[in-house]
């Protein structure tokens, strides 16, 4: 998968000046270098613009990035 993809959906999100970015897994395939660049780019974009972010990941250094960190555990069957 290409580098430019997430790049690209995370700037189209930002052109529409949204008051809650949602990202899921939008670094899951990006090089670590690739990954603090994008990262980097949301943080300047939410202090300058008061965005609100909800990101979704399984890496733990897109973790290291977010303020507040929210674990789920894995869903019970239901009974």
């Amino acid at each position: 998968m290409s580098t430019l993809r997430p790049r690209l959906s995370v700037a189209r999100a930002l052109l529409r000046e949204p008051r809650i970015l949602v990202l899921d897994e939008t670094s899951a395939h990006l090089d670590s270098a690739t990954e603090q660049r994008l990262l980097d780019l949301v943080r300047t974009q939410v202090e300058e613009h008061r965005i609100g972010v909800l990101l979704v990941t399984h890496r733990a250094s897109t973790e290291a990035a977010a303020d507040r960190v929210l674990r789920l555990s894995p869903a019970q069957p239901a009974r």
